[in-house]
């Protein structure tokens, strides 16, 4: 049976990153309505999501990891 045409599939370390990285967006978004979050623990957080940037950029992923990082900054907005 061959893939399904224009479908993507990615490997397992793939995976790993681009769910870690919309995970760890999806926690920021959650801290920001926290105003007790301390400061250390947001800067902990960016580092985390641009240190998985970085690791999606080295496994040739740019574009998916920037289409997430993007629909983080512009969400979708519902009609």
């Amino acid at each position: 049976m061959s893939p399904e045409k224009g479908r993507v599939y990615y490997s397992p370390m793939e995976q790993f990153f681009l769910s870690r990285l919309g995970l760890l967006l999806g926690h920021q978004r959650s801290s920001q309505d926290l105003a007790a979050l301390a400061p250390w623990r947001r800067t902990l957080i960016g580092k985390a999501i641009y240190s998985t940037y970085r690791d999606l950029v080295d496994l040739g992923l740019a574009t998916e990891a920037e289409e997430k990082l993007q629909s983080y900054i512009r969400p979708e907005r519902k009609s």
